[in-house]
This record gives C-alpha cells, sequence and structure tokens, in this order.
C-alpha cells in the first residue's frame, strides 16, 4: 500500500512521509487506497466538489500507475498528489473538526451544514481547482495502452507525460492554497468561524431580547438630556460603590437608589450607563417603561440582560452563546428560574473571580407593571441571588419609586439585607446639589436663545431663576416642563411666567400636578372649548393616556389610520401639548410620546379635573373599538368591496420594527393589543362573545388568504387570546 523511495520513510495516517517531511510540507507519497478512501469520506462533509476532486486524483493517479516510464517520474508525480492531498485533507479535516464539536440537531451544525454550500470563496476555489484537474485527467488518458508491448514502446513518451502532469498538478496545487490574498487553510478556518458567528448571533437574536430596553433606545431618548457638571456628589457616590473605595460599600454589591417621581432618576442611570460603557465597565442596562409592550413585564428581563453582557463584556461572550443554544434546544422555556439559570447564572459561573467588576443597571422598576406583585419579587430574588454569588464582579444597581412594598420586602429579607446599599435621593446632600443644578438647568435653558436671554435680562435673569428654581423645589421633571411652558411661546413670555408663579394648587394635588393642569389650562382655555374641538382634545388625551407602545412608532399619521382622526385634528391638540409631549410641530411623521410618565398618571388619577381626566375604561373602549374597526377592513367580505379607508391601510407602509407581517403599522398595533384594551374597557362577556362571533366570519387578508383570523390573532396573542375567543 505504501512506497517507500529509498527506502527510507515515515508512515503515518496512510501516508508515507519521505526525509524529514511532514503532514504539512515534506515529500508525501500517497496511494489510490488513500485516496478512495477519502474520497467517500467527503461525501459526509457539506463541502460541494470536494468528493469529485478526489475521485480525479484517483483516477490520474490510476492511469500513472499502469505506465511503465521510469520509475523516479512515477513517485514524483505520486509525491506532487500528496502534497495536494494533504492540503484537501486540512480542509475536509478542519469542517469534520468543527461539525464534531456539535450535535446532529444543534443551530451551530445546522449553520456549518446550510452555510458551506454557498461559502464562494472556498467553493470557487474548489470550482478552479476541479477545472485544473480535469484537464490533467484528459491529459493521463494517453497513459492506457491496449497491451504491454504497447506500454513498453511508449515508455520514453509516457514518462514525459507524467512530468507534465506534475506541473499541471503543482500548477493547481499552488493556485487552490495560495489564489486570492489567502492560504486555503486560513480561508477556511475563517469561513467557519464566520459562520459560526452568524450561528451565534442569530442565537442571540432568538432570545427575543428586549431591544427597547437599553439605556441606548429611541424610546428612551427623553431620559437622556443630562446636564454636563450636575449631580456631582450622586456621581461620586455611585463611582465609590462600583470601584469599593468606601470599605463600608464594598460588600454590598446591590444598590437601590430610590426617589419620588420626577426628580431625575432615569437620567441618572442613563448618564451613568454612558460612563460606564466609555469605560467598558457596563454589564446591561434595563429601563422599564410602563405602557410599552414587554418593557412593563419581567419576561423578557434575563434574555435582554444576557444578549448584552455578550455584547458589551466579550469575556462572556463564549459562554452566553453557548448558554443561549442550549436555551434554544428546549423550546425557549419562559419559566423565569430557568431562564436566569441557564442565560445568566452558569455563564457568570464560567468567569474568573479576578474578572473587572460591571455593572447591570436596572431603571424605573416602578414601571414594571404586568402582574408586579407576583413577579417582581420572584425577580429580584434571583437578582439578589447573583448579587451575593457573582458580587466581586457583578454590582447591580436599582432605581425606583420608594413605595413598593414587595420590593422593600424582598431587599429587607434576612438573606439579602446585609448585601443591599439604600440610597435616597431626598438625602440633605443629594437635595442641596439637585437645587443648584436645576438653576443650572434653567439658567441654560433662558439662554439657549438670544430673545429668551434678552427677556430674562429684562425681568432680572437673576431673579427669575431663582423664583423657578424654588418653584421646582428639587424636582427635575418640573423646571424642565416649567421651562417648555414658558419658553414655547415667545410673544407672551411675561404671562407665562406669572402663570408659573402664582397659580394655585388645587385640593389634592401635587405641586407637579398643578403645574400640568396650568399647561392644560393655557392651551385649552375656557372660551375656546368649542364642543369639537373639546371631544378632539379629549381623545387625544385619552390615546396619550392609555395607549400602548407610545415610544414605538406611533405619529399623528399613524393616529389617523387607526382611529380616523384627521392629521390637522390631532396635530392641532399636539402642537398646543408640546410642553408635556414630545412632539415636532405641524409634523405628521413625528413620533408623539409624554415627556415623563407623571403626565399619564395625572391625567388618569382621581383627582384630575374636568375636563381633562381621562376615565380608563373608557378610553380603552374607545381603543377597542378602532382595533375592531381595522381589523375588519383587513377582512376578506363576500361581495364587499375595499372602501377608501382600507385603501388608505394598504397603501400605508408604516410597520412595527419586529414585525415579520406586511401589515401596516396600525394593524399590528390593532392585532396586538385588541384584547387587552377590550379587557381594560371592562366590557361584558357578552360583548366579547358578539366580537367573537364577528370576527369568526372573516379570513385575514394574508398572501396566501389561507388563515383564518381567529387562528392567526391566537398565534400573534397567545394565551391572551382565550378571553377573546
Amino acid at each position: 500500500m505504501y512506497h517507500i523511495r529509498d527506502g527510507v520513510g515515515k508512515v503515518h495516517d496512510g501516508l508515507t512521509y519521505l526525509g524529514d517531511g511532514d503532514a504539512a510540507g515534506g515529500a508525501i507519497v500517497v496511494t489510490t487506497e488513500v485516496l478512495k478512501i477519502a474520497k467517500e469520506a467527503a461525501g459526509t462533509i457539506p463541502v460541494p466538489g470536494l468528493g469529485l476532486v478526489f475521485e480525479l486524483l484517483y483516477d490520474i493517479l490510476e492511469k500513472a500507475q499502469t505506465s511503465q516510464a521510469n520509475r523516479k517520474a512515477l513517485e514524483d508525480l505520486r509525491e506532487e498528489l500528496g502534497r495536494l492531498y494533504m492540503h484537501l485533507e486540512n480542509v475536509k479535516g478542519k469542517v469534520e473538526s468543527r461539525m464534531k464539536q456539535f450535535g446532529a440537531e444543534s443551530s451551530e451544525r445546522r449553520e456549518l451544514e446550510g452555510g458551506l454550500p454557498s461559502a464562494m470563496p472556498l467553493i470557487s476555489r474548489i470550482e478552479l481547482l476541479k477545472e485544473d484537474l480535469e484537464k490533467a485527467h484528459i491529459r493521463s488518458a494517453s497513459l492506457l495502452h491496449s497491451s504491454w508491448l504497447s506500454r513498453w514502446f511508449f515508455s520514453d513518451a509516457d514518462a514525459d507525460v507524467l512530468k507534465e502532469l506534475r506541473s499541471q498538478i503543482s500548477k493547481a496545487r499552488n493556485r487552490f492554497q495560495f489564489d486570492g490574498v489567502m492560504n486555503i487553510e486560513i480561508l477556511v478556518e475563517d469561513i467557519l468561524n464566520k459562520l459560526l458567528g452568524e450561528a451565534d448571533k442569530r442565537a442571540l437574536e432568538q432570545l427575543s431580547p428586549g431591544i427597547d430596553a437599553s439605556y441606548l433606545a429611541a424610546i428612551n431618548e427623553v431620559k437622556s438630556h443630562y446636564l454636563g457638571g450636575t449631580r456631582k456628589e450622586l456621581f461620586e457616590d455611585l463611582n465609590a460603590w462600583i470601584i469599593g473605595s468606601n470599605p463600608e460599600w464594598r460588600s454590598k454589591p446591590v444598590m437601590f437608589l430610590r426617589g419620588e417621581a420626577g426628580i431625575g432618576k432615569s437620567t441618572v442611570a442613563t448618564e451613568l450607563c454612558r460612563q460606564l460603557q466609555m469605560k467598558k465597565a457596563l454589564g446591561a442596562s434595563f429601563f422599564f417603561t410602563r405602557g410599552a409592550q414587554k418593557l412593563d413585564s419581567t419576561e423578557l428581563f434575563f434574555p435582554t440582560i444576557a444578549v448584552q453582557l455578550a455584547n458589551l463584556q466579550p469575556s462572556l461572550r463564549p459562554y452566553i452563546v453557548a448558554a443561549a443554544h442550549r436555551y434554544l434546544q428546549t423550546g425557549r422555556i419562559l419559566r423565569m428560574q430557568y431562564a436566569y439559570e441557564e442565560l445568566l447564572e452558569k455563564p457568570l459561573s464560567a468567569l474568573p473571580t479576578t474578572h473587572p467588576p460591571f455593572v447591570i443597571v436596572v431603571d424605573a422598576l416602578d414601571e414594571c407593571t404586568q402582574q408586579a406583585s407576583l413577579l417582581v419579587p420572584e425577580f429580584l430574588g434571583y437578582l439578589m441571588n447573583g448579587a451575593k454569588s457573582f458580587g466581586t464582579t457583578m454590582r447591580i444597581l436599582i432605581l425606583s419609586r420608594p413605595e413598593l412594598h414587595y420590593v422593600r420586602d424582598v431587599l429587607d429579607a434576612e438573606p439579602y439585607k446585609d448585601s443591599v446599599l439604600t440610597i435616597s435621593l431626598s438625602n440633605p446632600r443629594y437635595a442641596l446639589s439637585a437645587h443648584r443644578d436645576i438653576r443650572a438647568l434653567i439658567q441654560k435653558r433662558l439662554h439657549a436663545n438670544e430673545w429668551s436671554k434678552r427677556w430674562a435680562a429684562s425681568r432680572g435673569a437673576f431673579d427669575v431663576i431663582t423664583k423657578l428654581t424654588e418653584r421646582s423645589n428639587g424636582v427635575f421633571v418640573y423646571a424642565e416642563t416649567a421651562m417648555s411652558f414658558l419658553l414655547n411661546d415667545r410673544n407672551n413670555l411675561d404671562e407665562r411666567f406669572e402663570l408659573l408663579l402664582s397659580a394655585e394648587k388645587p385640593i389634592g394635588l401635587s405641586d407637579l400636578d398643578a403645574l400640568y393642569l396650568t399647561v392644560l389650562e393655557t392651551a385649552f382655555p375656557k372660551k375656546d372649548r368649542l364642543p369639537s374641538e373639546l371631544s378632539r382634545m379629549q381623545k387625544v388625551l385619552g390615546y396619550i393616556a392609555v395607549m400602548r407602545e407610545q415610544g414605538g412608532g406611533f405619529t399623528p399619521r399613524a393616529l389617523q389610520y387607526l382611529t380616523g382622526m384627521s392629521l390637522e385634528g390631532s396635530m392641532s391638540i399636539l402642537n398646543k401639548l408640546r410642553s408635556v409631549v414630545h412632539f415636532e410641530l405641524d409634523n405628521p411623521d413625528s413620533r408623539f410620546r409624554v415627556v415623563h410618565l407623571t403626565f399619564r398618571e395625572f391625567l388618569l388619577g382621581d383627582n384630575s379635573p374636568e375636563p381633562f381626566h381621562v376615565v380608563p375604561s373608557e378610553a380603552h373602549a374607545q381603543l377597542s373599538i378602532h382595533c375592531m374597526t381595522i381589523l375588519l377592513l383587513y377582512v376578506k367580505i363576500p361581495g364587499w368591496k375595499p372602501s377608501a379607508e382600507l385603501k388608505i391601510c394598504q397603501e400605508s407602509s408604516r410597520r412595527h420594527p419586529g414585525s415579520d407581517r406586511p401589515f401596516p403599522f396600525h394593524v399590528w398595533y390593532a392585532v396586538t393589543h385588541l384584547e387587552e384594551h377590550r379587557r381594560l374597557s371592562r366590557s361584558s362577556r357578552e360583548e366579547r362573545e358578539e366580537d367573537r362571533q364577528i370576527v369568526m366570519r372573516y379570513e385575514i387578508m394574508t398572501e396566501s388568504n389561507s388563515d383564518s383570523l381567529e387562528y392567526w390573532l391566537s398565534r400573534r396573542l397567545g394565551a391572551a387570546s382565550h378571553d377573546l375567543f
């Protein structure tokens, strides 16, 4: 089986290495038996054409061995074939080795099996090699002779053919090995890494993390307006806790930073995340948001934290990626304990204790409202266990309003209380600096424009700033809202300034609520409240108060498609609300959202006066009707012809970014939130049954026209659809 020239050689893996050669580049002699085995083995790996290459080598060598040419020419050819064989074996071996690392049903193996056949840099090299070998194969046919006499007669000519074949194989090998700028072995390694990298990236994406939970998400943009140089004392204490420079805090891996609404907790959280990310010390951030799908629930917390940790902490990435592949193979079990253990606890256990500490920032825990009293304590328990186990590596900052008793019950529990550092923003150390910082904020806003700067100077800038600072009383959102209210009408600065100073606080309202009332009464004075204007205002306030996904895409145009309200009607109201609602003046495609959650709370509060009070059940009922109407516009009704409204819906291209359905955003909204609005409207069981019967009559207009609306809604809404159907 093996041929050893000059009687000297080393046999390894069915090959003979001559002299001091090795598998990387010595003189190698290959046999037809070895090539036959290699051809069969190549069929088990997903690299098209590799088996045919081995078959061509086998045929060329078999023909060459029938020649009676001189022995040296044959051995030189076999040696060249051996060198090419080793490069091919290296390619095959690298692929086989990677594939053996993963189970037959693993996502990594599926990625390799699906990606290698389309890896053009590799496939093109093999195709070029096949072309070269096919030419050599054709040339080798001249070595076949019908008798021993003809073989003897053509022995000299055959020797020339063997030399020519050796030259062809050598050129083919060099082109295969070095074509382009990358060695074939390095190229294969690079392709495998990229494919597995894609599998890893896809696994993280399939965890369905809450993309909008990050401090960088667009929905959190309103929380990012930090004024440089402010909150100095607070940031000093935060950094001392993070790096452990305060001995009393070193053993407390969890900080609970509490403060009243509007005091600037989210702005602090956002700025801290930014600073930590610059220092590569941010692990992850999760900003709960009331009224935003999946961001007011613990459901996506641990998958989201795991994905961010994988992206922000390179040392953790391989462990989290491996955990993600395992987690997905279970069918994405949504039990919180399983998600914590698989996606966070096990990867963290693999990190050395010497790993530099990183921080996980959890903002607005009070805005986690979905089954909060049940799920938040469970979620906090897992977080606390993680902090106790990995406290030298992982620090956790939680920001919230102080009134959540079920949060305090967990943090004060015996197993955890010694691990928690509680800091209140009402502490005089921070309250004094907040007063100073609000003064700086007001001054900056007044000096942002020449006209406002001149006005302040005419009134006595120091006096103006002092009075507005005192009215704010340490509440940043009050200062921001007051300044927006003041500066949004440059023609009535004096009047608005006096309103801010003189407005009385009705019984039952906080200072901030009284400011919101002043904003609304100024925007919609009694003398201008015609029935049509009043109706539009109340509808828009209702939408602002109870609509879901506020930061995800609602614009006046989308609102028109969902509710039928004209662009002019909604924009005329939104333009007047720009002190409390982020909205670009007269822009129908500008997303609108409240400046601060407290405005929605004011609208829904029991003490909110008429006509601004929003009755939640009534607002939800109105939206549920709109959602049902939209769905009925998107179904097939026998004999029914598309109306102008349906045409508008069909032509609208606004879609939810995460939707795989070819429907505009307002249709996605109707499907996703119909059941919730219907439930919160306190409609009767009979009314919901009536809805069900209407919906059941028709089929949704999908591309295939085959899905029933009931089945489709069930898939989109999951268990939540049971109440509707």
